[in-house]
């Protein structure tokens, strides 16, 4: 999401493959009606959704087509390779595109809320100056050895960082 205040530009972004809006329960009434304008630039697939509630739309490569490929859709859904496959496949290979579709639309913008496949977010915003955020969607993604995640129905995982990075490592690729 790329905001803009006051007639500025903000800028939001996204890369993902859930088929809902990338639009995190963002509404145009409510972004306006605090003076911000929220721009998205994402997969054209979600183009018509962000028209419908009335926000500016900016095309984002690469494009997802693999949504109408079942085949392309099992390789990125494999549980052991998938997330893998998207990244070297999809995202990698599309950076300076990416970055090139970013940079057009953040020019100016005030702050860029970018989801976790978006690696061109942290470079854009670094080069730019400008502020920037990120989501994860997917749970793996905030799992680390060095600090083990506290899942609500299981408060006992908050004490595996006492038992190292080496134990903490084998529970997590156990979870993986």
């Amino acid at each position: 999401m790329i905001e803009r205040r006051a007639g500025e530009p903000n800028c939001r972004d996204n890369i993902g493959i859930s088929g809902r809006s990338p639009s995190y329960d963002c509404d145009r009434p409510r972004t306006a009606a605090v003076g911000h304008d929220v721009v998205f630039v994402t997969h054209q697939v979600y183009q018509s959704k962000l028209e419908a509630l009335n926000f500016e739309f900016h095309p984002m490569r690469p494009d997802f087509t693999a949504i109408n490929d079942p085949q392309e859709m099992a390789r990125m859904m494999d549980l052991k390779t998938g997330q893998e496959y998207m990244v070297r496949q999809w995202v990698t290979p599309s950076l300076r595109e990416m970055y090139t579709d970013l940079l057009n639309v953040a020019k100016g913008a005030d702050f860029i809320f970018s989801g976790e496949g978006v690696i061109a977010t942290p470079l854009l915003a670094e080069k730019l100056g400008m502020r920037w955020a990120s989501s994860a969607m997917v749970p793996m993604s905030f799992f680390s050895v060095y600090d083990p995640p506290v899942l609500a129905p299981l408060p006992a995982l908050a004490k595996l960082y006492k038992l190292g990075q080496i134990v903490n490592r084998g529970i997590l690729n156990f979870a993986k």
